[in-house]
């Protein structure tokens, strides 16, 4: 049993900077009324100004909303560290937080991110990795529920060394091996996978806080006033954001699903394809961001979720209790309008959609009416060449709607 003890803890902000270097005056020469673009579950966008949040409802100028009606809170903010961040803190409920330097204070850790030094307990915390570099004896590390397991270099290799972590430090790592106090250079370390209770179940969320810096805070939303955002990290930590550092909130709504949250029920390949190519989750079929191309406004635009597929790729999905399924269809921009393909969307058996998309024309919305059926499958089928060189069909924002009650 681990003797590590669990306390309450709380974001604590010290004066937003980009990983701790301080720019004093950067939140006050932001103006307290911020315009906002809110993106409701139907697609529908409006913009607002102060919006805030309490008690799971969403108030704006134009009145008062259930937060479910909404799937994205956008504060037009891009996202990307102008300091590549060394070391990526991992949340519970999947989130994960970016940062320079990290140190563990008695039962907090305490990471140097975009919004000055964070202290989270480390109830919240599930892994930490200090190496930007792929390592498969940590990816195949899984938690356990009495030990620590830090995964550092010895002699030249890595390996794995399972205790409880009393400390981290900029230069140090100690852990408490068969009684005994060990330490390593924090800068022979790869990752700390940290022990969790197995049988615990994942705690509700609603939203994830994503940060200037592209760190993601998975959480329940609690409020939204006074230019900041306070949300729960799993049972326990309460976390305080100012909004100047927020990117974006996007809302869990009960009623809406990502179909690249959902794992098929199941994917076949049509015989002919050159390239045995896997479909992705929220990326291209070639593992790259899913972006299409207006060819009327001669505009890009990125997704942040979606299904990247390819001509012979068929993929069924169960369909609980949703009324609609929604997405927009394109060819990826990274193709120079190249590609030739031909879509099938069948539910129990019926055809639903049919239609031939091409990279030389702008994407297509898709809107369906599911009331009732079981079994939705996505098909994509050759096109006029009988190639899939080229044929690397993007769902963007593939997702299964419930109508309004």
């Amino acid at each position: 049993m681990i003797f590590r003890s669990v306390v309450f803890s709380i974001f604590v902000l010290l004066p937003s900077g980009v990983y701790g270097q301080s720019t004093e005056g950067t939140a006050a020469s932001e103006s307290s009324v911020v315009t906002t673009e809110l993106i409701k579950v139907d697609g529908s966008r409006l913009k607002a100004e102060g919006v805030s949040i309490v008690d799971g409802k969403i108030s704006t100028q134009d009145g008062q909303f259930d937060i479910n009606e909404f799937r994205l809170i956008d504060f037009s903010k891009p996202v990307g560290a102008s300091v590549s961040p060394k070391v990526v803190i991992g949340l519970v409920g999947g989130g994960t937080l970016l940062a320079k330097t990290v140190r563990l204070n008695d039962d907090a850790f305490v990471a140097d991110n975009v919004a000055g030094e964070i202290s989270i307990g480390v109830e919240a915390v599930t892994q930490i990795v200090f190496k930007q570099e792929p390592l498969s004896l940590f990816a195949n590390t899984k938690p356990k529920s009495d030990v620590d397991q830090l995964i550092v270099k010895i002699k030249g290799n890595y390996q794995t060394v399972s205790g409880i972590v009393e400390s981290i430090s900029e230069s140090e790592i100690k852990i408490l091996y068969e009684e005994d106090s060990i330490q390593f250079k924090t800068e022979d370390a790869y990752g700390l996978v940290l022990a969790r209770d197995l049988d615990l179940e994942e705690a509700e969320t609603n939203g994830v806080i994503v940060l200037t810096d592209g760190s993601k805070v998975t959480c329940m939303l609690d409020e939204m006033a006074n230019d900041q955002v306070t949300a729960t990290i799993g049972e326990l930590t309460e976390i305080v954001l100012p909004l100047v550092v927020v990117s974006k909130i996007e809302i869990r709504s009960d009623r809406l699903a990502f179909l690249s949250d959902i794992t098929p029920k199941s994917v076949s390949e049509i015989e002919g394809s050159v390239f045995n190519r896997q479909w992705r989750s929220d990326l291209n079929i070639l593992g790259g961001p899913l972006v299409l191309r207006d060819r009327v406004t001669k505009t890009t635009r990125a997704y942040s979720k979606g299904l990247g597929t390819k001509s012979g790729m068929k993929l069924q999905f169960d369909n609980t209790g949703f009324d609609r399924f929604v997405a927009l269809l394109g060819i990826d921009a990274s193709t120079n309008g190249n590609g030739d393909c031909k879509v099938l969307v069948v539910g129990d058996g019926k055809k639903l959609f049919e239609s031939r998309i091409t990279g030389n024309e702008s994407p297509k919305k898709l809107d369906i009416e599911i009331s009732g059926i079981e079994s939705l499958e996505l098909s994509v089928e050759f096109g006029d060449d009988f190639l899939d060189l080229s044929d690397h069909l993007n769902w963007c924002d593939a997702r299964f709607v419930k109508n309004p009650k």
